[in-house]
């Protein structure tokens, strides 16, 4: 019995070992993707919201879009880099078909659309060619510590218009005002994005009309845009900190003084999550390695 207890032994320490390696690897799996040490490549254009192209030239309407399929789009928008490791253009996205009036514009899907995006000081530059290649709108966003505070728009098309954002942090809600006015409240649950409200208001100055946008089915994946609002589709996404797979937008209209849902449009979004729990919605180069996730 004396002569088996070292075997004994060996094969205890051997199984601790084993265990323990597992469990090593899990953490790095679990901790190495963070979107502080990984380089996004593209995201699946399923998981953008472009709601947000269509920025109101004033406080009196809400325009309204459809997005006609395309069969030989490859479904994803793709991330270029510069020598510093900054966002520097996003090739892939939606681009406009006809806007026969300001309330209502066709789009498509298209590989061929691309964002330039520059850096200066802490502004960051969206140039979107979406609407006109010629004529291009632009945005310039100032993010700390992952949080937007200030949006210049620069509407060039179909009409001109230049409109200030701020954004004011209380607790899990958030103001947003252009040029001194409420346009729409967002609120947060657990450090994800889960309403948002867009203000209308009429000529005399009073709401008239709100859209709603509400996000749920969180999982504990994390979301690899989160702090990207620079990029064009990636506005609602970048608020939260893992990844939505239902979206209904509502729409309200004033009737006997109230405000009442008169449409209301439903999204769910299908992903399967890698041994990363990372989304296949991204796929993404660790910066230690060259692996990617499909």
């Amino acid at each position: 019995m004396k002569k088996q207890t070292p075997l004994i032994m060996i094969g205890l320490l051997l199984i601790v070992f084993l265990f323990a390696a597992c469990k090593d690897d899990k953490t790095i799996n679990e901790e190495a993707v963070t979107n502080e040490n990984i380089t996004l490549l593209s995201v699946k254009t399923n998981a953008l919201v472009y709601d947000e192209m269509l920025k109101t030239v004033d406080l009196n309407y809400m325009p309204f879009y459809h997005v006609n399929n395309n069969s030989n789009f490859s479904n994803r928008i793709f991330i270029e880099y510069n020598n510093k490791q900054q966002i520097v253009s996003t090739t892939g996205g939606i681009v406009l078909v006809s806007m026969p009036n300001l309330y209502f514009a066709t789009l498509s899907y298209t590989d061929y659309i691309k964002d330039t995006i520059q850096y200066i000081g802490d502004t960051i530059i969206t140039i979107n060619s979406s609407f006109n290649s010629d004529n291009p709108n632009i945005t310039k966003s100032v993010i700390k510590n992952d949080q937007l505070v200030f949006r210049k728009v620069i509407l060039n098309y179909p009409v001109h218009a230049e409109n200030n954002y701020t954004y004011s942090y209380s607790g899990d809600k958030i103001t947003e005002t252009m040029n001194g006015v409420q346009t729409a409240n967002y609120y947060l649950t657990e450090g994800n994005l889960t309403k948002v409200e867009k203000l209308i208001y009429n000529k005399a100055g009073d709401i008239s009309k709100k859209t709603e946008m509400i996000f749920s089915g969180y999982d504990k994946s994390i979301n690899l845009l989160k702090g990207k609002f620079f990029i064009t589709g990636a506005f609602y996404c970048a608020f939260s900190k893992n990844n939505h797979n239902k979206m209904v937008v509502q729409n309200y209209s004033m009737v006997d003084n109230e405000l009442a849902v008169y449409s209301r449009y439903p999204d769910t979004i299908t992903y399967h999550l890698n041994s990363a729990n990372v989304p296949d919605l991204f796929n993404y180069r660790r910066n230690s390695d060259s692996r990617h996730s499909r």
